[in-house]
C-alpha cells in the first residue's frame, strides 16, 4: 500500500461510504474499499485531484454492478422526462 495522507484517506472514506450504503450490503465494504483503493492507485500522482473521487466512484459503481445513485445526472433528466406533460412539450 503507498503512503497516503489524512486528505486522502477522508476521500477513500468518503467514496467507500457511500457506495457501501448504495451496494445497501449486496457487496462487503472489504471489497468495495479494496476495489477504491485500486482505483485511487490509478490517479496517483495526477496535478489535479479534484475530480478523482468521482471518476473513482464511478469506475467502482461500474465495476461492481451497481446502479448509479438517483443523484445522477441522467436519472435528473429522466425525472424531468416523466413530469413534462404533453401538452407543454408540444407547445415548445
Amino acid at each position: 500500500m503507498s503512503d497516503t495522507s489524512v486528505s486522502d484517506e477522508h476521500r477513500i472514506a468518503g467514496v467507500v461510504e457511500r457506495l457501501a450504503r448504495q451496494s445497501e450490503g449486496a457487496v462487503p465494504v472489504k471489497v468495495i474499499e479494496g476495489q477504491v483503493r485500486a482505483e485511487f492507485a490509478q490517479w496517483e500522482g495526477v496535478l489535479v485531484q479534484d475530480f478523482v473521487p468521482i471518476f473513482v466512484e464511478r469506475r467502482v459503481t461500474d465495476n461492481l454492478g451497481l446502479r448509479r445513485s438517483v443523484g445522477s445526472l441522467g436519472a435528473a433528466r429522466a425525472r424531468i422526462r416523466r413530469h413534462r406533460s404533453p401538452m407543454r412539450s408540444r407547445a415548445q
